[in-house]
C-alpha cells in the first residue's frame, strides 16, 4: 500500500512540477489564449504512460493549455484513446480530461487541483460510452487532502484487470487475473479519501470503496475444474478486503449435464497481507451424480473419490467451502474444504447400472481434517434405506442366518428404517469409523425387520477391505430382555443396533484379492456384553 501512496504522491508531484513550467510558458505566449501542447506528448507517455499504463494502448490525441483569469487557473485538456492492447481491440474508451490548477492562492482558498475523466461517447462497437470520475487535491494548513470519487458503466473485465494498481490487494489482485475472465461490469460506483501529513505520510487510513455488478464474468475456482459461467453478482473492494457475492451461475459438464448455482462468495478477508487468507462459498443444485462427477474433476480428489451418474442419481442441494491462501500456487494440502449435501431420493447403482440402493433422503458432511492421514472426517445419514439388490449383502444373511430366506431372499428388498456412518477419507481409502444400520420395525411379523453394525476400511489402490459388522434379526425379541429392570443391561449390546441375538462378520481379501466372508457362531446366542469376547 505504501508503493501506491507513492505512485499517487509522484503523479501529483509532477503535476505541480509540470504546472511551473507550464506558467513560465505562458507568461510568455499567454496572447494566443489557448495553446496547443501536443509536442509534449512524448515527455508525458514517457513518464506516466509507458510507467504505469503498461498494459494499455494509450494515445493522447490533443493536449491544450489555457488560462482562467477570472477563477485564477491553469485549465489543462486532454483528448485520449485508451484500448487493452496494442493489436487486438476489445475494449477503447474515449477520453476527455481537464485538470484544473489554481495559481494564485489565499489563505480562504483549499483547493488546489481539481480534475474530471468523462466519456459520454455513443455506444458503438466496443466501445466504453460511459465513464466519470472526478476528484480534487486541497491543501489544509497540517494536512493535504485527496478526494477521487467516480461511476462507470458496462465495462469490459479486462478494462479494470488492466488499470488496477499494480501494489493494491497484491492477492485479490493475483486471484482476480488468474480466475476471472471475460464478462461485464454493468454499473460501478468509486469513492476514496487520502489524507496525507505535510510530510507526505499518511494521517490515518485511507477510505476506498469500489462497488460494481457484474454479469457473464467466467469463474475459475479450483485448478483442472470446469468454470462458472452465466454469472451474475455484486463485489465489494475497500482497503481492508475484497469480496464477491454471486447471485447466480451455472457449471456446465459434458452430455449437456448442469450444476445450478443458487449463491456463492468469494472473500480476500485482508488484501494488505501477503498471501492473506482467501475463501470461496458456492451453495448449488443438481443431480447428486453430477455433483460427484464434478468433484472427480479435480486431480487429487479424483484419487479419493470418481462418481458420476453411472454411480448414483437423485435431486441434491450442495454447500462447498475452500479455505485457501492467497497466492499464485495452492497445494492440496494448504486447501481447507467442507462438503455439505443433501440428497432427496438417492439410487445407488451396480455394475450392470441397475438400481442397488435407494434412499428417501441422504446427508454427506465432509470437514477439512488438519491431520493429513486423513484429509477429511465426516458423517454419512440415510432415512428409510432399501437394499434392492447387494449380493455381497445377502452372502453376509445366507451364512450368518441359514434358511432364513423372508429375510435374504437374494439381498433384495431389506430396509432399515435409518442408518449413520462416521467417516475417515484420506488418498489412502475410506475408513469407516462406526456404522449403524438400524431396523425397519421391531416387530418381527411385520416386513423384513435387520439391524446391523460395520466398522472397517477400503484401501483405494489395492482394492483392499477390511470390514467387520454385526447383524442383528428379529429386533423386537432382541430388544425385549433389554426393557428388564437390571437384566436389561446384561442383554443389550454395546451398541445401538445390537441386542441378545447378534451374529458377527468379517468382509476381506484373501492373498488371491477374492473377497471372502466368514461368521463368528458363537456370537448367535451370546448376551450382549458377551458378544465382544469373540471378536
Amino acid at each position: 500500500m505504501n508503493k501506491t501512496i507513492k505512485y499517487l504522491l509522484s503523479i501529483i508531484s509532477k503535476i505541480l512540477s509540470f504546472s511551473i513550467f507550464s506558467i513560465i510558458y505562458l507568461l510568455f505566449f499567454l496572447q494566443f489564449g489557448t495553446l496547443n501542447l501536443k509536442l509534449l506528448d512524448p515527455i508525458i507517455k514517457l513518464n506516466f504512460a509507458d510507467k504505469y499504463l503498461t498494459r494499455i494502448d494509450f494515445v493522447n490525441n490533443d493536449i491544450n493549455l489555457k488560462f482562467d483569469k477570472n477563477n485564477n487557473n491553469l485549465i489543462f485538456t486532454v483528448n485520449s484513446r485508451l484500448k487493452n492492447e496494442l493489436n487486438a481491440i476489445e475494449w477503447v474508451l474515449f477520453l476527455d480530461s481537464e485538470i484544473r490548477i489554481k495559481v494564485l492562492l489565499n489563505s480562504l482558498e483549499k483547493n488546489v487541483v481539481a480534475f474530471k475523466l468523462s466519456s459520454n461517447k455513443q455506444k458503438k462497437d466496443n466501445r466504453i460510452s460511459h465513464f466519470n470520475f472526478y476528484g480534487s487535491l486541497n491543501s489544509l494548513k497540517n494536512s493535504d487532502t485527496l478526494e477521487i470519487n467516480g461511476s462507470a458503466k458496462d465495462l469490459p473485465l479486462s478494462f479494470i484487470k488492466a488499470l488496477w494498481p499494480e501494489n493494491l490487494g497484491n492477492g485479490a489482485r493475483a486471484w482476480t487475473n488468474r480466475s476471472l475472465f471475460n464478462g461485464i461490469i454493468s454499473d460501478l460506483e468509486f469513492n476514496s479519501k487520502f489524507v496525507f501529513k505535510k510530510d507526505g505520510r499518511l494521517l490515518f487510513d485511507p477510505v476506498i470503496n469500489l462497488d460494481f455488478d457484474f454479469n457473464d464474468i467466467e469463474v475459475h475456482y479450483l485448478k483442472n475444474m470446469p468454470p462458472a459461467i452465466n454469472t451474475l453478482g455484486k463485489a465489494h473492494l475497500d482497503f481492508q478486503m475484497f469480496n464477491i457475492n454471486l447471485l447466480d451461475g451455472r457449471i456446465d459438464l459434458e452430455e449437456g449435464s448442469r450444476i445450478y448455482i443458487n449463491n456463492g462468495k468469494f472473500n480476500a478477508f485482508d488484501i494488505k497481507k501477503r498471501h492473506g487468507p482467501g475463501q470461496i462459498i458456492i451453495n448449488a443444485s443438481s443431480n447428486v451424480g453430477d455433483f460427484f462427477n464434478l468433484l472427480s474433476k479435480h486431480n487429487y480428489i479424483s484419487k479419493l473419490i470418481k462418481l458420476d451418474r453411472n454411480n448414483l442419481s437423485g435431486e441434491s442441494n450442495l454447500m462447498l467451502q475452500f479455505d485457501f491462501p492467497l497466492k499464485n500456487s495452492i497445494k492440496f494440502s494448504e486447501t481447507k474444504t467442507n462438503v455439505n449435501l443433501n440428497v432427496e431420493e438417492i439410487t445407488i447403482y451396480n455394475k450392470e447400472k441397475n438400481p442397488s440402493i435407494i434412499s428417501d433422503s441422504s446427508i454427506l458432511i465432509l470437514n477439512y481434517n488438519i491431520d493429513e492421514a486423513s484429509f477429511f472426517k465426516g458423517k454419512v445419514e440415510t432415512k428409510s434405506l432399501k437394499i434392492l439388490e447387494l449380493p455381497i449383502f445377502a452372502q453376509i444373511l445366507d451364512i450368518s442366518i441359514p434358511g432364513l430366506s423372508n429375510i435374504s431372499d437374494g439381498g433384495r428388498d431389506i430396509t432399515f428404517a435409518k442408518s449413520a456412518f462416521n467417516i475417515q477419507l484420506s488418498n489412502e481409502g475410506i475408513n469407516i469409523i462406526d456404522g449403524i444400520l438400524k431396523p425397519e420395525s421391531n416387530l418381527p411379523v411385520v416386513g423384513n425387520s435387520l439391524g446391523l453394525s460395520l466398522a472397517g476400511m477400503y484401501i483405494f489402490g489395492k482394492n483392499e477391505i477390511e470390514f467387520n459388522g454385526t447383524v442383528v434379526p428379529v429386533s423386537w425379541l432382541n430388544n425385549l430382555p433389554s426393557s428388564v429392570p437390571i437384566l436389561g443391561e446384561l442383554f443389550s449390546g454395546s451398541k445401538d443396533g445390537e441386542g441378545l441375538i447378534g451374529i458377527k462378520f468379517r468382509i476381506y481379501n484373501e492373498d488371491g484379492g477374492k473377497v471372502m466372508i466368514e461368521t463368528n457362531p458363537l456370537s448367535v446366542l451370546t448376551p450382549g456384553f458377551l458378544q465382544r469376547v469373540f471378536d
